[in-house]
């Protein structure tokens, strides 16, 4: 049996904290896409077509939600989890002035869109937006 920690070290992808350099693992003039990875249970970054490494936080400006409705719909009709769902924007440094106050979530089986947690409102895009991991699940938040 594989430990968590030897499937750690198999994997090629770099795990970033918050604090490290992410900008120096990327092109900064380029977009990058989140997803949420529920087998590592941390945020993959990728750029391009290519996952360039994970994190447990990441700040990024000028987002939009995506939600792919074709690959929902197979989620739906087959009860089977599959990335479908992104957040776009350039990474930035977290800028703490800031204050984060409305979560963003995203559940496939209620909702068609990211939405506003509380006011169920649809949320399509953002001027920026913190992704940071916790035990009991991910949060998103916008200002």
């Amino acid at each position: 049996m594989v430990s968590k920690l030897e499937k750690q070290f198999k994997n090629s992808k770099p795990m970033l904290n918050p604090s490290s350099n992410q900008m120096a693992m990327i092109d900064p003039t380029k977009k990058v896409s989140v997803y949420r990875n529920l087998r590592d249970e941390c945020f993959s970054v990728k750029q391009g077509s290519k996952v360039v490494f994970h994190t447990k936080a990441i700040a990024l400006k000028n987002v939009t939600f995506r939600v792919n409705e074709n690959a929902r719909q197979r989620v739906i009709a087959k009860r089977r989890k599959e990335v479908h769902a992104y957040v776009d924007g350039f990474l930035c440094e977290r800028d703490s002035s800031i204050v984060y106050l409305r979560e963003v979530y995203y559940n496939p089986y209620t909702t068609s869109k990211f939405t506003i947690k509380g006011s169920n409102e649809p949320c399509e895009s953002a001027d920026c937006c913190a992704m940071v991991m916790f035990l009991d699940g991910p949060v998103v938040a916008i200002p």
